[in-house]
């Protein structure tokens, strides 16, 4: 995530569960609980106090917004904790021993905590990291050949990372969204992969820059009656848009009806097998997501575009494309020099050399098994 490169905010205030009392849980069931699943032990803590403070400051919260936040050792937040904004307040709900937050037992227990303390009609996740897509761990910044990128599959607590078949496995209840507010999350592996715990996925296919969302504004998006998800991704690039400097005007996002992501896979599947579309070794023109090289992560669909000439194809791929991204929203270039104009919304893995673990690793993600898709450079 390029939260690590920009430091936008200089004004920290800093936040403690220490110093707050804890809660009983509600009597009435509420129409929404959202938690905000902030894996900061790493070195996004500063940002994770802004975007906190953002939270407290929005208004017309008709539910339950909890945070729970993992944070340097060496830090006044040091003691992982669930907590709930209420009213501006932060008010503690449960404090945790030290623990790996870039696992999936850790998830999943936070998010039972946090739905039997708060039950509620319909549940929202925000997932707050650094992100890589769905490459397993410590593999990104081997690809890049650095170690400076800090980049996960998600999360990053200390040297642990958590790779997105146990990030699946780990959702213990079935979320009307989950938002990414990580790096490079808004991949069709990783949408297909959590296509049966979320009903929306609200990801980047780009980088992500450190301010991450503007939570003041989103927030009460995401507690309105019916959610607008249109609106969520056009404040979000309308936040970055107003940005003074041309570097900052640098954001990405898309809205993924994962309802819809079975009917891509069963039409792909059957134009590969009937070779409808096929992949052959000319060279394609592939949109990158990414500015570093080697670039792993290119746009999907106008990939597809070029498999075929058939017009119906054409057509098919289109439609279904017109189902799945609910909204796409970017600004014109990444960080100056990436140009998104023509971009679709959704990226996918480019196998920037054969690596036989690499792919065996891809072949293991539902994505692989149910099309068989495979796309090397």
């Amino acid at each position: 995530m390029l939260r690590a490169i920009f430091i936008l905010f200089s004004a920290v205030l800093l936040f403690s569960c220490e110093n707050n009392n804890e809660i009983d849980p509600p009597a009435i069931l509420s129409a929404r609980t959202v938690l905000v699943y902030m894996v900061a032990e790493n070195n996004l803590y500063k940002n994770a106090l802004q975007d906190i403070e953002e939270m407290q400051a929005a208004e017309h919260i008709n539910g339950n917004l909890l945070v729970y936040l993992d944070a340097p050792p060496i830090s006044p937040d040091s003691i992982p904790c669930l907590f709930k904004i209420e009213n501006g307040n932060i008010i503690t709900i449960k404090k945790y021993n030290q623990q790996n937050s870039a696992s999936s037992e850790t998830l999943q227990s936070v998010i039972n905590d946090a739905i039997v303390t708060f039950p509620a009609v319909e549940y929202g996740l925000v997932l707050w990291s650094h992100g890589t897509g769905w490459l397993p761990e410590g593999v990104y910044d081997d690809l890049k050949k650095t170690n400076a990128s800090k980049l996960r599959s998600f999360g990053m607590d200390n040297k642990n990372e958590m790779n997105l078949i146990e990030l699946e496995q780990s959702l213990p209840v079935h979320f009307e969204f989950i938002i990414f507010d990580a790096c490079l999350m808004g991949g069709i592996e990783v949408a297909y992969q959590l296509r049966g715990k979320t009903n929306y996925l609200l990801a980047s296919p780009t980088e992500t820059l450190v301010a991450g969302f503007p939570y003041t504004q989103v927030v009460p998006l995401l507690f309105a009656q019916s959610i607008d998800y249109s609106k969520i991704a056009k404040t979000f690039i309308e936040y970055y848009e107003s940005q003074t400097k041309d570097y900052l005007k640098s954001a990405s996002l898309t809205v993924i009806n994962t309802r819809e992501l079975a009917a891509l896979a069963n039409s792909l599947r059957q134009l590969i097998d009937n070779k409808l579309i096929t992949i052959s070794d000319k060279t394609y023109n592939l949109l990158p997501y990414e500015i570093s090289e080697p670039v792993l992560y290119y746009d999907f669909f106008s990939f597809l575009r070029q498999l075929t000439d058939d017009e119906t194809v054409l057509n098919q791929l289109t439609q279904i494309y017109s189902e799945i991204v609910v909204s796409y929203e970017h600004t014109n270039f990444f960080l100056s020099n990436l140009a998104l104009t023509n971009t679709t919304g959704l990226n996918f893995f480019v196998f920037p050399f054969y690596e036989e673990n690499l792919l065996s690793e891809y072949k293991q993600l539902d994505w692989y098994s149910d099309t068989g898709l495979v796309v090397k450079k």
